[in-house]
């Protein structure tokens, strides 16, 4: 290097520096300083001598940064960041002496020997959490993360890791009196690795800018590129910003699904909605640690070969399609991204908002972000006896359907049902606030986005009957012949079961790991999103399962029900009388309920007393309410559970109610047969699907008034913009009308 080096870099040479430094030689030589190899007079260390050049010693903001790096290292004092030794930090000739490392920095590595295994890159990165951990309990975002600042002492795959460079650190909090908080409106880092936040000159750059850029190497080692590239500045903002990441096993044939969603979850955009700690990262990484087989490279085009979808053109697979036509049939369906863009674009032109950093809208299709551990309640094992929450009054249902999106088709105007027509579905998850997904029939799902419900490609087309959130982007799904599909903001990944009995339900124990249970007494588990069967013992089919601090709850046929602890199964209530078709509860109280009206609530040491007056009808799910229980059931009615009492809410009609969840910071929502969607307010359910979902035959106007017939007698008069249900006279079909006269109709049928 030292030939390389400037003229007065190299003049250097044989000066001592802070009185006891002699320097021997270059190491190393950037544009704002040099790095020497000295020797310290009083004890005979060998060190790294870092100085700044001559001429920008004066400079107050280069340092100001010079100046960080020696606090920021010193202040965090971790195994795993270079130390610092000694410095003097006055001009006109500030200086830091480091520990002297041997090694190479993870993108000399990267360049010798190409892409690294699953389990060296996991090696690595787990060392620069330990790290990055320290640093943030200190108070101190790095904001430089990269390769080059990753250096690495020791054989390949046994490497100790030293992170370098702390000098566009942010200080969270003063460190010796001298604040050294970034002004808004500035842009830190290097380009490539910088988060959403970062590359839009944000002031509330925290420690989640560290997860991206985390997410960011992790990317490079086992694919040799960064997730976003582009050779123009503002192309690259652009994509960072606005683009989802590419699916890792796009280039990596043997990633798993499960170490995708990490990464996932990593490069989010929104700094919520990333792992809330580095330590929290390491936790992700740790089930894959022993992957150790050679890198299998797939020939996909690169990362670079992306535009960004803001300006229009094809682009490769991106994040879950919002279709306004059925996949499936090509029928109109539901409200778009592109439609939300769009209005929400027309806000901010008009003065509803504000462009930021580059220009354009940044849509966060990503929720609020929730973690897992603020999502797992209390951990009572379901036995605690809880004061009752109070029983509401029941108020009629209140009808408010979804918006049918703007914008006539062809001149044509929808008017049933509302929104649109949409398929019957099974199951809804809601993972936290703006966290709404559902599934149903024919492998169809869906997701609440900016107020609109939009179609979620779920990648199979077998019946699906449950899902649950494992991140604030990914959701798991399970159905028919052992389907298990994880529906990623990248695009639905199967994961191969073995099994081939329908699986009826699954929950969510972190964010690589679930359990789901099904027909024929299956039950799976999926560490790391690998299925493992356990064996229960049963031959009955399992319909809901339910997770409480360490135990997992089975319910099933015949009044099953059966508790898992670890590989520890035990059968609480044997199978006799109705099937169970869902558990589940909040606060340490826990309720069973299924066919027949039966409603099972747990008491101490595992004992199941049903409660009385619950009617006739199935109860087919059950989630916590803000404290309170509650449960949908096939005739259209949702049970609210205090103690031992219970009340019903009515949805008004008999549409089959299949599925019901919620979560903290979320209304509870409430789905089912032909597209039913309601939330549950304090006494009352709000419709927002309104209209006949069945099947009509013919349509015609009376005194310009629009009347419908179909099946099973249906009459319907257009009332208030939507066909509304009149007295009929007959169950019959009624497969045609036409008018007699002004004022009189005729229908004919079976």
């Amino acid at each position: 290097m030292g030939e390389e080096a400037s003229e007065e870099t190299r003049a250097r040479v044989g000066q001592v520096v802070g009185g006891r430094y002699r320097i021997e030689g270059v190491l190393g030589e950037g544009g704002f300083g040099a790095v020497y190899r000295a020797t310290d007079a009083e004890g005979g260390r060998v060190v790294a001598l870092k100085c700044l050049h001559a001429h920008l010693a004066g400079h107050k903001e280069i340092l100001t940064r010079f100046r960080r790096e020696a606090l920021a290292a010193d202040a965090i004092g971790h195994p795993n960041i270079v130390a610092v030794l000694d410095s003097g930090l006055e001009p006109p000739d500030p200086w830091i002496a480091l520990e002297l490392l041997e090694g190479r920095d993870a993108g000399q590595l990267l360049r010798d020997g190409g892409p690294l295994s699953v389990a060296h890159a996991v090696h690595i990165v787990g060392q620069v959490c330990d790290a990055l951990d320290a640093a943030h309990a200190k108070g101190i975002v790095h904001r430089d993360l990269k390769l080059d600042n990753v250096f690495l002492v020791g054989e390949p795959g046994q490497e100790r890791v030293k992170l370098l460079d702390f000098g566009v650190s942010k200080f969270l909090d003063a460190i010796d009196g001298a604040s050294l908080m970034t002004r808004t409106g500035t842009t830190i880092g290097t380009p490539f690795y910088m988060s959403p936040e970062q590359a839009q000159g944000k002031k509330s750059v925290g420690p989640p800018a560290d997860v991206y850029a985390l997410g960011v190497i992790l990317f490079k080692l086992l694919t040799g590129q960064h997730p976003f590239e582009d050779g123009s500045y503002p192309m690259l903002v652009l994509k960072i910003c606005t683009e989802p990441p590419p699916p890792i096993t796009r280039y990596r044939a043997d990633v798993p699904p499960a170490f995708e969603a990490v990464v996932e979850r990593m490069l989010a955009k929104a700094a919520e909605a990333r792992y809330p700690s580095c330590a929290a990262v390491k936790a992700a990484l740790a089930p894959f640690a022993e992957m150790d087989g050679p890198p299998r490279l797939t020939d996909a085009a690169p990362t670079s070969a992306r535009r960004a979808s803001a300006l229009g053109g094809s682009v490769m697979e991106s994040a879950p399609t919002a279709l306004s036509v059925d996949p499936h049939t090509g029928e109109p369906l539901l409200p778009d991204l592109e439609e939300e863009a769009a209005k929400t674009e027309r806000a901010m032109s008009s003065g509803g908002g504000k462009w930021i950093g580059i220009g354009v809208l940044v849509l966060a299709l990503v929720g609020a972000g929730v973690w897992w551990a603020t999502q797992v309640g209390p951990e009572s094992g379901g036995g605690g006896e809880v004061e009752a929450p109070s029983l509401p009054t029941p108020q009629p249902p209140r009808i408010a359907p979804l918006q049918v999106p703007e914008g006539a088709e062809l001149g044509w105007r929808w008017v049933n049902p509302l929104p649109r027509a949409m398929p019957t579905w099974n199951d809804v998850a809601v993972g936290g606030p703006g966290l709404v997904a559902m599934v149903g029939r024919e492998g169809r799902g869906g997701r609440m986005v900016g107020g609109s419900l939009s179609s979620w490609g779920t990648g199979t087309e077998a019946d699906l009957h449950a899902l649950a959130w494992i991140g604030p982007a990914q959701v798991i799904a399970v159905g028919d012949d052992g389907a298990v599909q994880l529906m990623l903001q990248s695009g639905p990944r199967a994961l191969e079961t073995g099994v081939e009995s329908d699986l009826r339900d699954v929950a969510a124990l972190g964010t690589t790991d679930a359990i789901a249970v099904g027909d024929e007494g299956t039950i799976l588990r999926l560490p790391g999103l690998q299925p493992t069967p356990l064996p229960s013992g049963h031959s009955e089919h399992l319909y809901g399962v339910h997770v409480e601090g360490e135990d997992t709850f089975a319910v099933g046929q015949r009044g099953l029900v059966l508790r898992v602890r670890g590989e520890e199964i035990v059968t609480e209530r044997r199978p006799t009388g109705p099937s169970l078709r869902a558990v589940g509860g909040c606060g340490g109280a826990i309720y069973a309920v299924g066919d027949d009206g039966i409603v099972l609530r747990r008491a101490s040491e595992g004992r199941w007393g049903r409660l009385d007056d619950t009617g006739d009808g199935d109860w087919t799910d059950v989630a916590c309410d803000g404290g309170r229980v509650v449960a949908s059931g096939s005739e259209g009615d949702v049970l609210v559970l205090a103690g031992d009492r219970s009340v019903r809410l009515s949805s008004g009609g008999e549409r089959g109610l299949r599925g019901i969840g919620a979560a903290e910071g979320e209304r509870t929502w409430v789905v089912g047969d032909g597209g039913l969607l309601a939330t549950l307010e304090e006494s009352r359910l709000r419709l927002l699907t309104a209209g006949h979902t069945g099947t009509l035959f013919d349509a015609g106007t009376l005194g310009g008034v629009l009347v419908a017939v179909g099946r099973w007698g249906a009459i319907l008069r257009e009332e208030d913009d939507r066909l509304k249900p009149a007295a009929s006279p007959t169950d019959a079909a009624l497969a045609a009308l036409t008018l007699l006269s002004e004022d009189r109709l005729v229908a004919v049928g079976d």
